[in-house]
């Protein structure tokens, strides 16, 4: 099992891709959470036998309309190469309505304007060719962290034939894991930055604007809320506006 523990804050990822030294697993899953208190939920699944090992069908595309769900699909289960193949995982392929972002309710949501490709060295920032439409409510592309378990070995049926020396000279071995994702600010921030968090931890933050603050730009500023916090979508910026004061003047005229 490999853990990134903590990007630091939410991202909205838009790629993850595996590269392996050994001969890629016959299955293995992908799995996110969205704060570090919230449960692993499946994100990806890879497999020569899904029904099998996961419990479901492969499928290339969710048919279930407005409810996004982990897919899974043995394109990347081969055992060829024996060295340096790839797997790759694009969180929106497949899902419903990934074309209609802002009418949708599943996948439309924050803006995401500063970008992180994650590899296996630690992170690098700002890389600019990342693109992922607004995401909202069941926050599908958004993650804290990831997880992948490698579950069952590719062999050459060596298996049938018990012999321990043939299969203990299999193993897994990942090269690289690059991460690619948008900083979630939800729409009110041009960047990331390095900063103190909510938490009190030094960590990623926000460059809010827009009269907004928090760690990811997600309520109006005290004096900023003569309406509701609203993110920032393609159809609009929408700043926190300054409360308005009313004053009541008296007029008084002399007989």
């Amino acid at each position: 099992m490999l853990e990134l523990r903590r990007f630091g804050k939410s991202f909205r990822l838009v790629y993850i891709a595996v590269k392996f030294q050994s001969s890629r697993p016959d299955s293995f899953a992908i799995y996110k959470r969205v704060s570090r208190d919230s449960p692993w939920v499946p994100f990806h699944f890879f497999s020569a036998s899904c029904r099998d090992n996961y419990g479901v069908d492969e499928k290339l595309t969710s048919l279930v309309v407005g409810s996004p769900r982990a897919l899974c699909t043995s394109t990347y289960s081969d055992i060829v190469p024996l060295s340096g193949g790839d797997a790759v995982f694009g969180t929106l392929e497949g899902q419903p309505n990934k074309h209609k972002f802002e009418e949708s309710d599943e996948l439309q949501g924050s803006h995401y304007r500063n970008s992180l490709r994650w590899n296996l060295t630690g992170p690098v920032i700002n890389f600019p060719s990342l693109f992922l439409p607004p995401f909202r409510n069941k926050e599908w592309v958004t993650a804290t962290e990831i997880k992948i378990t490698l579950d069952k070995m590719n062999t050459f049926r060596d298996e049938m034939y018990g012999k321990q020396s043939v299969l203990q000279s299999y193993f897994f071995a990942i090269s690289d894991l690059t991460i690619g994702g948008r900083c979630r600010c939800n729409g009110h921030a041009p960047e990331c930055i390095d900063g103190i968090n909510e938490a009190g931890e030094r960590a990623l933050i926000c460059d809010c604007q827009h009269n907004t603050e928090g760690d990811d730009c997600q309520r109006c500023k005290p004096f900023y809320q003569d309406a509701p916090w609203r993110r920032a979508s393609a159809l609009g910026s929408y700043p926190c506006q300054p409360k308005f004061r009313t004053t009541v003047f008296v007029l008084a005229i002399a007989e």
